[in-house]
């Protein structure tokens, strides 16, 4: 048996321009019949389609359509045709989807409430570190019922990890060791920058201090990482500091 191949694909707009120029079968033709529509006998078939879809949309809603609709609380006096009862009941399917997707999430949220709670209370124990360098600091807040514990845990997460770089500066580290900061270059890759600090009598005073931690563990929080400049804050936090580039 020969193997014939077509020597070049037709395009999407050929196929549509051949199904606009097909004539109605016979079964559309009877349909038509069947409910008293007037046609031309030359009718195409997408025009045939289209007056037994207008057609069958101003029919009276069936029994099982007016049931459904009425059972979820509609009235159905004002449902005349089955395209008002398929509008509704695409509405009725629509609201059951999110009230069934609300109650799984419920559910999940009950099953995960003794993790919530632990979560909770860890973040309860780490906000009494966090306003011992920002008095006035408040958590975000998060309920059982209509929180996701994931969302609560990567908080925590990212609240530790700002609390960790914010506390890695103390009175030793500013007068034992250098300050560095990161700058990105031109290029992209990361440079560190020494500087020198001096302070007035060579101690840290404990309100700037304070002041740096809470600039620090802010910054961290708004960028979600260490991408962030700590010179600018560190000389709002010590005004009376001599900060000296080191090479």
């Amino acid at each position: 048996m020969p193997i014939y191949r077509r020597k070049k694909w037709r395009p999407k707009e050929y196929f549509l321009e051949v199904y606009n120029k097909i004539p109605a079968g016979e079964s559309a033709i009877a349909k038509l019949r069947k409910l008293k529509i007037g046609f031309n006998e030359k009718i195409l078939h997408k025009e045939a389609l289209k007056l037994i879809s207008e057609a069958d949309n101003n029919l009276a809603p069936t029994k099982i359509m007016l049931k459904k609709i009425k059972e979820h609380g509609f009235d159905i006096e004002s449902v005349t045709t089955k395209e008002d009862a398929l509008n509704l009941l695409k509405e009725i399917k629509k609201k059951d989807t999110i009230i069934r997707e609300a109650e799984r999430t419920l559910l999940r949220r009950l099953d995960d409430q003794p993790l919530f709670e632990e979560q909770l209370h860890q973040l309860e124990e780490l906000k009494n570190k966090i306003v011992k360098i920002l008095p006035a600091w408040k958590p975000k807040e998060f309920q059982a019922t209509t929180s996701d514990l994931s969302d609560l845990e990567a908080y925590i997460e990212l609240l530790q990890e700002a609390l960790e770089q914010a506390l890695i500066w103390d009175e030793v580290s500013f007068i034992k060791y250098p300050f560095l900061e990161m700058k990105y270059t031109k290029d992209g890759s990361l440079d560190e920058v020494e500087y020198k600090l001096s302070f007035p009598r060579n101690i840290v005073p404990k309100d700037g201090l304070i002041a740096f931690q809470g600039m620090v563990f802010k910054s961290y929080i708004k960028a979600e990482s260490e991408e962030f400049s700590r010179l600018p804050l560190l000389k709002k936090a010590f005004p009376t500091a001599i900060i000296e580039k080191v090479g």
